[in-house]
């Protein structure tokens, strides 16, 4: 299950498929091989998480937020 993956090993997760260029087994090895001491995911679990945030617009509102406190903190 995704839920019981913290939002940074979510995010980092993510960050990893895209270097990955979308391969999830690909994604699978490069994450462990970073992160040796968390435990590993399933490729389905990378699918689920990309899934989940493209069904949700979870991506535009967070790159919207990002974009607004940029902004912000440049005024």
């Amino acid at each position: 299950m995704d839920n019981t993956y913290t939002f940074d090993e979510q995010t980092d997760m993510l960050l990893i498929l895209g270097f990955c260029e979308g391969n999830c087994h690909r994604s699978v090895r490069e994450y462990h091989q970073r992160y040796p001491n968390r435990r590993t995911p399933n490729h389905q679990t990378f699918k689920n998480i990309e899934r989940r945030l493209r069904e949700n617009d979870m991506l535009k509102y967070l790159l919207y937020t990002h974009a607004y406190l940029l902004i912000m903190v440049i005024i």
